[in-house]
Parts: structure tokens; C-alpha cells; sequence
């Protein structure tokens, strides 16, 4: 098995056995959770960037990763994120 796993038997008195192997996957964890967002207060604007999730997220498993927006920012902060694959694009002006 490509993953960490481990086997479990249970036998009866004649000799039967049944197995159960049992594959350890280990959730996805950030890198480091310090803020993505910098803002400028010398233009009044969210400083545009563009952060690649794959070097913020990995998976001990090495399984693939997908990402969503779970919560956007609203429209009231002016702060603009939208998300294209592992791609987080990041910008908007404060209103």
C-alpha cells in the first residue's frame, strides 16, 4: 500500500481468521496561516496578488487537493477574491 496502514486479525478457536487492514489518511494541513491580504494605506487599496494554494496546503498522504471559496468577502469591504484552481487572486479597493 502506497499509504501507512495496519492489519488486525481476529481468530477463532478452529483457526478462522478474518483480516482488516485499516489505511491511515491524514487530512490536509496549511503550511503557515499568517494573513494573505496586505493593504496599502498609501493608495487606500488592497494590494493586488496572486498566491499559488498548492505551496500553502499539503496533504501527508500526497493525495491531490481541490480548493473552493468557502466565504467570499462581501461586497461592502471592496476587497475582491476569486479562485481558479489552486490560483487565489486577491485585489479590490476599501470602500
Amino acid at each position: 500500500l502506497p499509504y501507512d496502514s495496519f492489519t488486525v486479525r481476529a481468530t477463532d478457536p478452529s483457526g478462522l481468521y478474518a483480516e482488516l487492514t485499516e489505511v491511515l489518511n491524514f487530512a490536509p494541513q496549511a503550511w503557515w496561516s499568517h494573513s494573505l491580504v496586505t493593504y496599502d494605506p498609501n493608495s487606500g487599496a488592497f494590494v493586488s496578488s496572486v498566491i499559488d494554494l498548492e505551496s500553502r496546503f499539503y496533504d501527508a498522504n500526497r493525495d491531490e487537493l481541490k480548493y473552493s471559496m468557502i466565504e467570499a468577502p462581501s461586497v461592502s469591504s471592496g476587497m475582491t477574491a476569486s479562485l481558479s484552481g489552486s490560483l487565489l487572486y486577491l485585489g479590490g479597493t476599501p470602500t
